[in-house]
Formats: structure tokens, sequence, C-alpha cells
């Protein structure tokens, strides 16, 4: 468990777009998981024709 500055337990986000989605507490740290390839290749592909589809 890793806690913020704050005191509270930190929230483990995941980011499938290419932009930094932005922080709104002084704490964070980046954490590498391992995906499988197809989540990797196929799910940003997919967020990025969904967001030129609307």
């Amino acid at each position: 468990m890793v806690l913020c500055d704050c005191g509270k337990q930190a929230i483990i986000l995941t980011s499938w777009t290419d932009k930094n989605p932005g922080i709104n507490m002084p704490f964070h740290r980046w954490v590498d998981r391992t995906n499988c390839n197809a989540c990797v290749n196929i799910i940003p592909k997919l967020l990025r024709n969904r967001n030129m589809l609307e």
C-alpha cells in the first residue's frame, strides 16, 4: 500500500490516452504494469476512433 502525502491510500489509475490526464493531488508516482500486447495495441486505437466519431 502506498500513502499519499495527505495520509490517504494512493489510488492507481490507468490512462489509455496519449495525454497526461493531470493530477489533482500533490503526490504522484508512475506505475508501469505489464499488459497483454492486444491491450496495449488495440485499446488506445479503439478509444481514438471513438473520440473521432464523437
